[in-house]
């Protein structure tokens, strides 16, 4: 019985010795990404992930996917052995591009903040996702992101940005519920609002203004004022209630005019004309 035993002992551990492949071994090849083309000895012999199995030695492997650089990698396959390599990173290849900025002769074009291009002239870049500033003086930077495709050389356009710089304007008045009036250099009507309680902020293009603070029953306040980029220009004003005086109404003007004209030290003004001198008029 004991014999039997150990018969059996010797046989399993003879089991256990033999080779499991003969005289081959495996080498699992993975990339990253995937579905890269594995290349020995000239030959396509599978994608990734893929399992090498082949004689013990020395091997020298390449891999290829469209949009990324070939990588060749030496392997060693060593008799029965089963070996598994980290995935490979492959690398994306470079695209070419033209980036043109219309509209803006002066206008810089920035690559991931400190790369700066020529408008029209291809340079090369890696795929993925890059930021493009545009810079116009006296205009706020555009900021565009663009993620370029693999393996595709691209044309790439921007337009300058239409917002210029800003600034900000501060009034604060004596009377509450004004009205504001700001004009910019050609006198056309910018912005046109009310004020309500004493002051107010707002945030307006850098440039030269001319500003109407007005309320019925007080003398208007006009002045210029420049506003910076990224500065606050602070306006105080001090409205002064209008005077009142009495005065008495033409009698007996022809025409009809007795309601447009009124009499005031002797003299013969314009109802509308004497309210604009500062005065409110009191029959």
């Amino acid at each position: 019985m004991k014999n039997v035993l150990l018969y059996i002992v010797l046989i399993i551990i003879a089991s256990l010795s033999l080779p499991l492949y003969g005289q081959d071994g495996t080498v699992n090849l993975k990339s990253f990404p995937s579905g890269a083309k594995v290349i020995i000895d000239g030959k396509i012999v599978g994608i990734t992930p893929y399992s090498l199995n082949k004689v013990s030695g020395n091997y020298s492997v390449t891999l290829e996917k469209d949009g990324y650089n070939s990588l060749t990698i030496p392997v060693v396959v060593y008799e029965n052995r089963i070996i598994e390599l980290d995935p490979v990173q492959l690398v994306p290849k470079d695209v070419e591009i033209t980036v043109n900025l219309y509209g803006s002769a002066d206008g810089k074009i920035y690559i991931d903040e400190n790369r700066l291009i020529t408008q029209g002239e291809p340079i090369t870049i890696s795929p993925g996702k890059h930021t493009f500033t545009i810079k116009v003086p006296g205009k706020n930077d555009l900021i565009e992101e663009v993620v370029l495709p693999l393996g595709k050389d691209t044309s790439l356009a921007f337009y300058p940005p239409s917002t210029s710089h800003t600034g900000k304007l501060t009034i604060k008045t004596n009377v509450q519920e004004c009205q504001l009036i700001i004009k910019d250099n050609s006198f056309i009507n910018m912005e046109d609002k009310l004020i309500y309680g004493t002051s107010a902020t707002l945030e307006i293009p850098e440039g030269n203004y001319y500003i109407t603070i007005q309320k019925q029953g007080y003398n208007t306040f006009s002045k210029y004022v420049k506003i910076d980029w990224d500065k606050e220009e602070t306006v105080n004003v001090s409205l002064k209630k209008k005077e009142t005086v009495s005065i008495q109404q033409i009698k007996g003007a022809e025409n009809g005019a007795a309601e447009h004209f009124l009499e005031f030290g002797g003299y013969y003004l314009d109802q509308d004309l004497y309210q604009d001198f500062g005065y409110i008029l009191q029959a």
